[in-house]
């Protein structure tokens, strides 16, 4: 009876080796997120087309929390996407993590062959928005159009588009890597028929943004370098006065300028608009002015001193420019030319200044700081 147990249980065991060799080699052919370290990274994403690479710590909830909508994704888009990961608590990875600045966990970044940047990934964090989010980035990020095209495109989100006499040359390849890198936050389309071009009044070349705010069409009338043309697209892709909230925020931050908030009352009033509107074109490359609804965010306000609807304050610097006086053309004006001018002064949180300083300790208020901290 010995035997046949001993021989029973060798067969068992045998039936275990068996599956779990199976399950492995299931686990192994579905999972195809390719794991990275300073070594094998270069060897990765400057020869696959399109990358997405999650830098991540093992420890990280969130990180836990992607790590199956990952794993999903790579399961549909390979091997048309090469979907990585790279462990940057692993000593052996430090090196990519720190080269590329990952600073939270999960990062995630796009790269593509043959191009020195990355791109941020902007897209969901579930498997289906993974999917839809990267099949958009195989796909061309410009097109050439006609006539039909075109104005289909224009009808829809910003577009921008370059006139040119045809596909080659610097000012096309500049736009070709422009396109890449902003594909996600703009239509881009190239006209290469003189005949199209003269029908919209542009010239060859030139680029030309179609939007749907303030002038429904502008042109950049400068060279058409990379830098030229990146700061065009970021002054004109934004309304001269535009809601500011969680979706526009960091698109404000980027263009450098100091803000100028109104907290006014939703919806906000026609006479309101076109005023702000105005006085926004007049400090064009200069001021950002945005609106947002004072009620809703009353608290981000009073952190600046804003206490009523309507309130106006430009902030530079988490320096506070209150507006004091009469919600009019002229007195708004003349607060925003005194920011640019640097004849005003910032909004303190502050005691008055003491008349006197008789105690042993002086008494020093937020008015007085700067006078009396940086006095040599």
């Amino acid at each position: 009876s010995s035997d046949l147990f001993y021989i029973s249980f060798k067969k068992y065991l045998n039936m275990l080796k068996t599956i779990s060799a199976l399950a492995m080699v299931a686990s192994v052919a579905a999972h195809n997120v390719k794991v990275l370290d300073s070594d094998s990274f270069d060897a990765t994403v400057k020869t696959d087309p399109v990358s997405l690479v999650k830098f991540y710590a093992p420890w990280c909830g969130h990180c836990k929390k992607i790590a199956p909508e990952f794993e999903t994704a790579s399961e549909t888009l390979s091997p048309e996407v090469t979907l990585a990961e790279v462990d940057c608590t692993a000593d052996e990875s430090k090196d990519v993590c720190s080269k590329y600045g990952v600073r939270g966990y999960p990062t995630l970044k796009i790269f593509r062959a043959g191009s020195d940047e990355p791109s941020d990934y902007e897209g969901p964090r579930e498997s289906d928005g993974i999917i839809k989010y990267m099949k958009k980035q195989t796909q061309p990020a410009w097109a050439v159009v006609d006539a039909a095209g075109l104005k289909a495109m224009a009808e829809g989100d910003t577009t921008v588009v370059l006139h040119v006499a045809g596909e080659e040359g610097d000012a096309f390849e500049t736009f070709k890597k422009i396109a890449d890198a902003q594909r996600n936050d703009f239509n881009f389309a190239v006209v290469t028929d003189a005949a199209v071009s003269a029908a919209e009044g542009a010239t060859v070349p030139s680029v030309v943004m179609h939007r749907s705010f303030d002038e429904p069409k502008v042109t950049h009338t400068g060279e058409l370098t990379k830098d030229a043309l990146e700061s065009f697209i970021s002054d004109e892709s934004m309304p001269l006065y535009g809601e500011i909230g969680p979706e526009t925020y960091q698109k404000y931050m980027a263009k450098g300028l100091p803000l100028a908030w109104t907290f006014v009352d939703f919806p906000v009033s026609e006479e309101t608009n076109t005023m702000m509107t105005e006085i926004a074109a007049t400090f064009k490359g200069k001021l950002s002015f945005v609106k947002l609804d004072g009620e809703r965010w009353a608290q981000h306000g009073k952190s600046m001193g804003v206490t009523s609807t309507p309130g106006f304050v430009i902030q530079k610097e988490r320096k506070n420019f209150l507006f004091s006086g009469e919600w009019n053309k002229d007195d708004i004006l003349a607060h925003a030319q005194g920011f640019v001018d640097g004849t005003i002064t910032p909004h303190l949180k502050s005691e008055e200044i003491p008349a006197t300083q008789d105690e042993p300790v002086f008494v020093l208020v937020g008015k007085q700081f700067e006078e009396i901290v940086f006095d040599n």
